[in-house]
């Protein structure tokens, strides 16, 4: 099986075409849509049981023209983005610089102004901030505008929704790292009287879709089954390389090794490829909806699986995946990372809140930060063949291992994981992911 994947051109032709044949896969375009058939076409080349197509409703997005103007003693223009889900407005007022966008520093008085956040987190926060977060710090503190500055170099603003499948209140602007450093130069002398941002997009009624498929067991020795996810679709700024044609090309090569080797499996499999993640988990949302958990003894999201050589694996407090994980990095001789605690940044969400099992792998990339994804360098030449087949190597095996585990994994209470979470202080950030 390990053999066929690194002597087989199927990895490389998949993430070729997701990338380079398609301009982007963005929620609820024509692309997502011809991304979606491709992969189904592939589950059926492939001889998976039943490959389906499932489309569901969502609100669509289209940018329009954005500007973003200091005052001073001249106006000078600066390059910037909307960020999916902005309203189409124009705002006039201060400009002012919280840092970080950390709940304490939105203690200052943000009421009609135009707030300045970075995308980092300082690492004694212990975790992640989310963009949504900041958002809603500014929402919430009356602020007029949210302007979102990348901090990695090369004039690269960052994307990202203000919103889970629907607009948000007040207009949001990406920014480089470049911009927002020029905005504090020219705010450090005190030139800047007032800033003004413009937003125009376009939004309605618009579809998504899922596509899934299965792979049965020849010996399937229990009713249970796994499920295998991630997102198909991207942003509209780059062919999204990286987050997640990395996940779907690494995803389609599992099933296809898999199902030619259905004697290794214990239980039956099920592959979902999730339309409009990044509009705030709409897919797997739908999914959830849509479908049946009951049967699922564990979820497992693949969200930028193949940009580094092998997985982290984030348990989400799940037992005995440590030691399942373990076992295959050691007969592997691969150093696969676990770290254990809960995240809801991605589609497993969806199924941990409906108390399904799940794990979350993510790219082992050994850096801090999000990097070129959500940014228009997430370009092919971003992902090595290489690593994508040796993700698909690790999880094939990884599957093969949990289909024959003949416990069940815990159901979590959602309740529960609920308090661990706003315990952690991510109330802010269930709020931003919910319907």
């Amino acid at each position: 099986m390990i053999g066929e994947i690194w002597a087989s051109n199927e990895t490389s032709e998949n993430i070729s075409y997701l990338t380079e044949e398609l301009e982007n896969r963005f929620s609820g375009t024509p692309q997502e849509r011809e991304a979606a058939e491709y992969v189904k076409g592939k589950l059926e080349e492939y001889k998976l049981d039943n490959p389906t197509l499932e489309s569901f409703d969502i609100l669509g997005w289209k940018r329009g023209e954005t500007h973003l103007s200091l005052h001073c003693a001249s106006e000078i223009e600066l390059d910037c983005i909307a960020l999916p889900y902005s309203p189409s407005k124009n705002v006039e007022a201060e400009i002012v610089d919280l840092g970080y966008g950390l709940e304490e520093d939105f203690e200052e008085n943000v009421e009609g102004k135009i707030v300045l956040v970075n995308n980092e987190t300082p690492e004694y926060k212990g975790r992640t901030v989310h963009r949504g977060e900041k958002y809603l710090q500014a929402v919430e503190g009356g602020a007029s505008a949210f302007v979102y500055q990348n901090t990695t170099p090369g004039n690269l603003p960052s994307t990202g929704s203000l919103g889970s499948n629907k607009l948000g209140p007040i207009p949001g602007i990406a920014i480089s790292k470049e911009t927002g450093d020029k905005i504090r130069r020219i705010s450090s002398d005190g030139e800047i009287q007032k800033a003004s941002i413009s937003v125009k997009a376009e939004s309605g009624n618009s579809t998504s879709q899922n596509v899934y498929a299965s792979v049965s067991g020849d010996n399937n020795k229990k009713k249970s089954e796994i499920l295998l996810g991630g997102h198909l679709d991207g942003h509209d700024i780059s062919p999204a390389a990286e987050d997640n044609a990395s996940g779907t090309t690494t995803l389609l090569e599992v099933a296809r090794v898999l199902s030619k080797h259905r004697d290794l499996l214990g239980s039956k499999i099920r592959f979902v490829s999730f339309g409009s993640e990044e509009m705030g988990l709409v897919g797997s949302k739908e999914y959830t909806k849509a479908h049946n958990l009951d049967n699922i003894n564990l979820m497992i999201n693949m969200d930028g699986v193949g940009v580094a050589r092998e997985p982290k694996v984030i348990t989400c407090k799940t037992d005995y995946i440590p030691g399942l994980v373990d076992k295959v990095s050691s007969y592997l001789h691969y150093p696969l990372d676990i770290e254990d605690y809960i995240s809801p940044l991605s589609d497993h969400w969806s199924f941990l809140r409906k108390g399904v099992p799940v794990c979350y792998l993510f790219p082992n990339s050994k850096t801090s930060g999000r990097g070129w994804s959500h940014t228009p360098m997430d370009t092919l030449d971003k992902v090595k063949v290489k690593d994508v087949k040796e993700s698909a190597m690790i999880v094939a095996l990884l599957l093969i291992e949990l289909s024959n585990l003949e416990k069940s994994f815990p159901r979590p209470n959602p309740e529960t994981v609920k308090k661990n979470l706003e315990e952690r202080g991510l109330k802010k950030q269930l709020e931003w992911f919910k319907d």
